[in-house]
């Protein structure tokens, strides 16, 4: 407050008193935080359990008519949570908050409902499938007989050799030769490959190895054999992935071994193996060394009746469905 003395023409003074304008700022802090709900697989029999994941690298903007006039501000953490400030202008121009993203539909909220501190839901989230690669299934009885093998994958079946048809119906020797029923043909093995959409969790190795081009051929060797394969099958699946490892300088591999491929894939044969080894492996390119807990296998020895099952993905050859 000031005093402003102003003499009229009757020389008295008139007494104005001022008092200073405050504008009270109408800014806007948003801490935020953004989450997408999936599911996991339990198993066969069992039901899909829900889980909540953060919602990473979501880009923000304010936007006026959600189609144009797009202001960017920030990208979620690796949380999900986010902070920004709007001011008074921007809150006069834009009328929502816009999220986008590679992996999500395009979600929205109105600025005029949107709370200092809330939690949304992004939903619709495009799926990541991967390729589950050249899964091969050897089988050994102890003596010449007819085998039933039922093949329960949840994801999408692409290619089968010889034809799956619901079902394989082989004769097999005690040395895996197979002659299909169906065309009676003989195979060394039988060959499937599909697709499949694991959650996020599956791919967050925790442990697994570290290995370089020029050692590839020789841990490879070493780790199947540890886990149970014969030299024919570690030759059979070393002249699959070599060629696709060999591309990268360093490669993270790690292995799924005897759990059905996160139980996404569950094999029914009739007589029942007395010995079952899955061995199941991811990969991708990393840029550089760092420290990784390597992964402890567990050996696996052959005993009696004995199938065999190896397949992998390249990690690096995802694909998002549209």
């Amino acid at each position: 407050m000031c005093l402003l003395l102003i003499k009229n023409k009757c020389e008295k003074f008139i007494i104005i008193i001022l008092f200073p304008l405050f504008i009270f700022s109408q800014s806007k802090k948003i801490t935020g935080y953004l989450f997408i709900q999936d599911s996991i697989c339990l198993g066969q029999d069992k039901q899909k359990q829900v889980i909540k994941l953060d919602a990473k690298n979501v880009i923000i903007h304010l936007s006026k008519d959600l189609l144009h006039n797009n202001k960017y501000l920030c990208k979620t953490n690796r949380k999900g949570k986010f902070i920004v400030k709007i001011s008074e202008e921007e809150l006069n121009y834009y009328r929502y908050l816009l999220f986008t993203g590679p992996n999500i539909e395009t979600s929205f909220i109105s600025l005029d409902s949107v709370p200092n501190q809330f939690k949304h839901q992004l939903i619709n989230i495009k799926e990541t499938e991967y390729s589950i690669g050249k899964p091969a299934i050897y089988l050994y009885p102890e003596k010449t007989q007819e085998i039933s093998v039922q093949l329960k994958f949840k994801g999408k079946l692409k290619t089968t050799y010889p034809a799956y048809n619901e079902g394989w119906e082989v004769i097999v020797t005690p040395n895996g030769e197979l002659t299909n029923k169906k065309d009676n043909r003989k195979y060394n093995y039988l060959f499937w490959d599909g697709v499949y959409n694991f959650p996020e969790s599956h791919y967050s190795h925790k442990d697994g190895f570290l290995v370089k081009k020029e050692n590839l051929t020789s841990f490879l060797i070493s780790k199947l054999d540890y886990l149970g394969l014969n030299n024919t099958e570690i030759n059979d699946f070393i002249v699959y992935w070599l060629p696709q490892l060999e591309q990268n300088e360093i490669s993270l591999i790690h292995f799924w071994v005897n759990d059905n491929i996160d139980q996404s894939s569950i094999l029914e044969i009739n007589p029942k193996p007395n010995t079952e080894i899955i061995v199941f492996m991811e990969f991708k390119k990393v840029s550089r060394t760092y420290n990784i807990k390597e992964q402890i296998l567990t050996k696996s020895i052959r005993n009696g009746f004995t199938v065999v099952e190896w397949g992998g993905t390249n990690l690096d050859t995802k694909r998002i469905i549209e």
